[in-house]
């Protein structure tokens, strides 16, 4: 399955890397969409990312009722939460 060859090619990568360090700073926006209960990826370091980040527009979004894939275990308001973001960007 293509996820689990990416993850076999990128985790590698993932783990070396710290983007707390390398990353912060970007020329297009950065939106976060975060399951509260994640347990793939940290809630409090996403969220200590995100607020790290310096970017043109930037946005940490939290989804209290999803893990790992809130487009799937909210996905109406995932939707929602897209949409917004995209009306907001073209303003």
């Amino acid at each position: 399955q293509n996820s689990q060859l990416s993850s076999k090619m990128l985790f590698p990568s993932v783990i070396a890397e710290n983007l707390m360090e390398t990353e912060t700073q970007f020329e297009l926006p950065i939106y976060i969409l975060q399951g509260a209960f994640d347990m793939q990826v940290s809630y409090s370091l996403a969220k200590d990312y995100s607020d790290l980040l310096l970017a043109p527009k930037k946005g940490f979004y939290t989804f209290k009722n999803s893990a790992h894939s809130p487009n799937l275990e909210e996905k109406e308001l995932f939707l929602e939460t897209v949409f917004t973001i995209l009306e907001n960007s073209e303003k």
